[in-house]
């Protein structure tokens, strides 16, 4: 699993170097049609992947739930807020074409994160949900809680796409991700022992098999663009068993497991990297030599490695520091009594 989540953030560290690289006219092709082709493998197999070994939590009790898991990720998003809000500010202050942003927007943007996620880091807001909903859904039986889930996400996958754009920035990526794939997080917790046993015991040609559906509806969905969206759910599915078994094909690899078991640090630095990297190409234009054809690769796939490289570089520091850690954990106590206090709430309603 290690190397399946590599897989995530590789992919989710590409993405945005092609959305920022784009703002300044400069995503060559390729890289715009990786992110389209590998859109339905990259954030339902991180979910995915952060679900497989979330059963415990979800049947632990709130206390220790809020204390053990609730309690790092929701510090650890608030945390980089302020890297979030300094990135912004100079996306906002800097790159072009940008979607209508002014610092208000940014301030207003700072302000009300915790309740609509602002930047990269909704994905650690969603699973603080998605954590609260799985242990709250604790007695609903499994095929219940599944199929309901990807109702939701099919629901979600068709009818948020559609929405005016005006509509998807005031929900921005938290708001719409979360329907789109709590399917992949709660499914992999349910059915995580039966979905472990089958991977473990794959040998390398059905674990190349499994790469086969989700290349066919991938190849479908570029010969007929408008049965894309259709087809989204169903390959994000195939896709996740794609991803699961290219990861047993390279487990023992161990870059894959390197990256794999520090995904959090490369997750909430590496955007802020990017475009810094990207603000200085811009204001000292780089000219032709940056986009001639040998820049339409080495550019991306050397910003690519230096996005994934200096978070680590930051986190090996930082947890030499006194209080660096705490920008990838959560100080003892945090959270602590939320539980309690939601049930002291609840028993004040049903008295009154």
């Amino acid at each position: 699993m290690d190397a399946a989540k590599s897989f995530s953030i590789l992919l989710v560290v590409l993405v945005h170097v092609e959305v920022e690289l784009a703002f300044i006219e400069a995503a060559p092709s390729w890289l715009q049609m990786a992110s389209v082709v590998f859109a339905p493998l990259r954030m339902p197999l991180f979910f995915a992947a952060s679900g497989l070994f979330a059963y415990k939590w979800t049947q632990a009790s709130w206390t220790e739930l809020f204390d053990r898991k609730i309690s790092l990720l929701a510090w650890v998003f608030l945390v980089w807020q302020p890297v979030v809000f300094m990135y912004k500010v100079i996306e906002t202050e800097v790159l072009p074409n940008q979607p209508s942003n002014t610092i208000a927007d940014q301030v207003l943007k700072f302000l009300v994160a915790p309740i609509r996620p602002n930047g990269e880091l909704w994905f650690l807001w969603a699973l603080c949900l998605f954590f609260i909903a799985g242990r709250a859904l604790k007695r609903i039986s499994t095929k219940v809680v599944v199929v309901a889930s990807a109702a939701v996400s099919v629901a979600a996958m068709v009818g948020i796409p559609a929405l005016p754009p005006e509509v998807n920035r005031l929900l921005g990526a938290g708001w719409a991700g979360v329907p789109m794939y709590f399917f992949f997080f709660i499914a992999a917790a349910r059915l995580s022992k039966r979905i472990l046993s089958i991977v473990t015991a794959l040998n390398w040609w059905q674990s190349a098999l499994l790469t086969l559906p989700w290349v066919a509806l991938t190849l479908v969905a570029s010969l007929f663009p408008d049965s894309a969206i259709l087809l989204h759910f169903p390959a994000s599915i195939f896709a996740v068993a794609a991803g699961f078994g290219v990861a047993r094909l390279v487990e023992r690899l161990s870059l894959f497991s390197y990256l794999g078991q520090r995904t959090l640090p490369i997750y909430v630095a590496h955007i802020a990297v990017i475009v810094l990297v990207v603000s200085t190409l811009h204001l000292v234009h780089p000219g032709s030599w940056a986009w001639a054809w040998i820049g339409d690769v080495l550019v991306p796939v050397a910003l690519w490695v230096v996005a994934i490289w200096v978070p680590l570089v930051i986190h090996h520091f930082a947890r030499r520091q006194q209080y660096g850690r705490y920008l990838y954990e959560s100080p003892a106590g945090f959270l602590r009594g939320w539980p309690s206090l939601g049930r002291r709430i609840r028993g004040s309603s049903t008295e009154g």
